[in-house]
């Protein structure tokens, strides 16, 4: 969220760092469910704010070029995710299939709806679409009160420390160079000084 917590600041932060990132890490706690994507309209407004904060009138598919990578990292999950058949399956799946898309007995309520946009935007315009879960330290209270006390270290859950560094991993593995407007091109440094200077002047406008 933006400091100030307002709907038109988070919509311009998420647009900032959707412009100028390759990978783009959105935590949320525990696991997110349908009715949820109604309260992210700043990723329903995307195409929109990133077209009146550029200098080009982007189609969909140069949106889709610029776009980096998302990373959906639920903390503090403990669902052990299934599909649709009731088998286990990977989180990225879980909720490409129970969150982001619609099933016989739920109703979206059209095209225009938030969550509508929510699930389209982040299917189409973010091709690199992953999600990775990360369990709670600890259930105990005292030992979450306490996670930065070095005593505390021995009773931090040993699957929250295993998770954290295969995400940590798998993160640094998605990293890569930032995609210019062009299909093939990379963003270097001085023209990520310029986008980063032009998209700013926008945002202040």
């Amino acid at each position: 969220d933006a400091y100030n917590s307002l709907e038109r600041g988070n919509t311009q932060v998420f647009t900032l760092s959707v412009l100028l990132s390759s990978l783009l890490i959105y935590n949320s706690p525990g696991v997110p469910k349908r009715e949820d994507l109604n309260k992210m309209t700043f990723i329903a407004k995307l195409a929109n704010s990133i077209r009146s904060k550029t200098d080009r009138n982007l189609n969909g598919n140069e949106v889709k070029q610029i776009a980096p990578g998302f990373f959906w990292l639920l903390r503090d999950a403990l669902l052990k995710p299934t599909d649709r058949s009731g088998q286990p399956c990977h989180f990225r799946d879980f909720l490409l299939e129970k969150v982001l898309s619609k099933d016989d007995n739920d109703v979206w309520g059209g095209v225009d709806t938030i969550r509508f946009k929510v699930a389209h935007i982040l299917q189409y315009f973010f091709t690199d679409f992953d999600a990775e879960m990360i369990p709670p330290p600890s259930t105990s209270s005292e030992v979450m009160e306490n996670i930065e006390d070095p005593k505390y270290k021995d009773k931090i859950s040993p699957d929250f420390i295993q998770q954290v560094e295969y995400v940590r991993t798998k993160i640094f593995e998605k990293c890569k160079p930032k995609r210019g407007y062009t299909a093939g091109s990379l963003v270097n440094g001085i023209y990520l000084a310029g986008m980063l200077q032009m998209y700013v002047d926008a945002l202040n406008s």
